[in-house]
């Protein structure tokens, strides 16, 4: 006689991305009699069908503790909480803010840039973020997974054999990473028609990385919209079970590329911007090389991620605000490349008025750090005006100028002066920036 299956919802509290839906459906599976689990973080609620006894409340919250799920079975109010942990992220989100203000302003790693707007030590510390987060935990629990399996198979050897697994498994990750972060860089260089085009490819990354801020800080209709790949193909990744050969701990490694996480699509959506396969291979090998001191220290102690709930929430709130602020950020600087008005023309208006009042033919710049100075100029329509630009020590971005509206194509700057003609042929405020739009922008009036 065939058994009864019985259905039953839980709400959990602590979903922020898909790779949470994962990890709960993985670990719920395990429980004895439950046949079938479906979590929806739009709804912070999970659908399960049993046909034994139903877990406790009780047992789920113990289970799911080290992530940071709370479990109940009618929706959570826990807003009192909310209210202080979000407090407390916001001043570790207020230190971190005014850290990164401080390296902006002293121009800390202006030469160590890995295309024309990326440090590559950004994209490491994205990648240690990544490491210790509760979306990356996925990866972690699969890797803690298959400790077990790989013991097992090496039982009785020694630690340097032991260890082979693990090796082969963050091996694996770093060459896919490299490799299929260079294979996007190769589509994105396809598709980029022009800068702007990579522009508004990047203004759509900016969204996306405001999107997953909002969504870790636990915004309801954020929620709803998940960019994610098939259940069914990450289900299939993180089933243990479909990898106890030999060399199977590289392919699992390989594969961890395509396992849902917000930090890991703000990496692939940058390498997919970056226009060719050696800038993408660089960004998401160093983003892989950041999640790699996590990796490695499950791998060789066994130490679990986020074993205190409350840390976890803490860390999504403030994670989440500096996504929000470097999403901005980036929208914002995008913008400034695209020409368009952003947040950047709020300026004082008398400090303004002072340059325009003098109209000139010759608009001459100093390109330092990641400024160029002054910033504001008054051109007449249809003459032929120079723009000079005195390379002293720019990094980044700031070494490749544009000016949307004013000349076409972008001015590589060369160490020393750099110069280029064009006729103003429209009136109107027009912007000169870096390619990226990281540079603040220098405000040309055409009269």
């Amino acid at each position: 006689m065939a058994e009864y299956t019985k259905k039953h919802t839980y709400f959990v509290e602590g979903m922020h991305c898909a790779s949470c839906e994962l990890l709960i459906e993985k670990k719920l599976l395990k429980n004895q009699g439950i046949t079938k689990v479906k979590a929806f973080i739009s709804q912070n609620r999970v659908e399960v069908a049993y046909t034994d006894e139903l877990p406790s409340i009780d047992k789920l919250n113990e289970q799911f503790s080290e992530h940071g799920y709370i479990f109940s079975p009618t929706v959570i109010k826990t807003q009192i909480n909310k209210k202080r942990e979000f407090l407390q992220a916001f001043g570790i989100f207020s230190f971190i803010f005014i850290a990164f203000i401080l390296i902006q302003k002293l121009n800390i790693g202006a030469n160590i840039s890995a295309n024309a707007s990326s440090s590559i030590g950004a994209f490491f510390m994205l990648g240690l973020v990544a490491g210790i987060s509760s979306c990356a935990a996925l990866v972690g629990g699969l890797l803690l997974s298959m400790t077990k399996k790989w013991n097992e198979i090496y039982i009785g050897d020694s630690a340097a054999v032991r260890s082979i697994p693990f090796l082969l498994f963050n091996i694996g990750r770093l060459i896919s990473f490299a490799v299929l972060g260079g294979i996007l860089g190769v589509i994105g260089g396809t598709l980029k028609i022009s800068t702007n085009f990579s522009a508004f490819l990047s203004l759509a990354v900016a969204a996306v990385m405001v999107l997953i801020g909002l969504q870790m800080l636990g915004i309801k209709w954020a929620s709803r919209f998940q960019i994610r790949i098939p259940k069914r193909f990450s289900g299939q990744i993180t089933d243990e079970n479909n990898f106890s050969g030999k060399f199977m701990p590289l392919v699992l490694g390989g594969l961890t590329f395509f396992i849902p996480c917000g930090f890991t699509l703000i990496a692939q959506g940058v390498a997919l911007t970056s226009g060719s396969f050696i800038k993408g291979a660089i960004f998401m090998l160093f983003f892989a090389l950041g999640t790699l001191p996590m990796l490695a220290a499950i791998s060789f102690s066994s130490i679990k991620l986020n074993s205190k709930p409350a840390f976890t929430a803490k860390f999504n709130y403030a994670v989440g605000l500096l996504i929000i602020f470097f999403g901005v950020f980036s929208f914002n600087s995008q913008l400034n490349a695209l020409g368009f008005k952003s947040l950047s023309d709020i300026k004082l208006p008398q400090k303004q008025k002072a340059v325009e009042a003098v109209p000139t033919r010759t608009i001459e710049l100093t390109a330092t750090g990641y400024q160029y100075l002054p910033r504001f100029f008054t051109v007449k329509q249809g003459l032929l005006t120079k723009l000079q630009i005195l390379n002293v020590d720019a990094g980044g971005c700031a070494n490749a100028a544009v000016g949307r509206g004013l000349f076409s194509g972008v001015l590589e700057l060369h160490r020393g002066l750099n110069e280029i003609a064009f006729i103003p042929r429209e009136k109107g405020d027009f912007k000169i920036t870096c390619t990226m739009g990281m540079v603040p922008p220098v405000t040309v009036r055409v009269i």
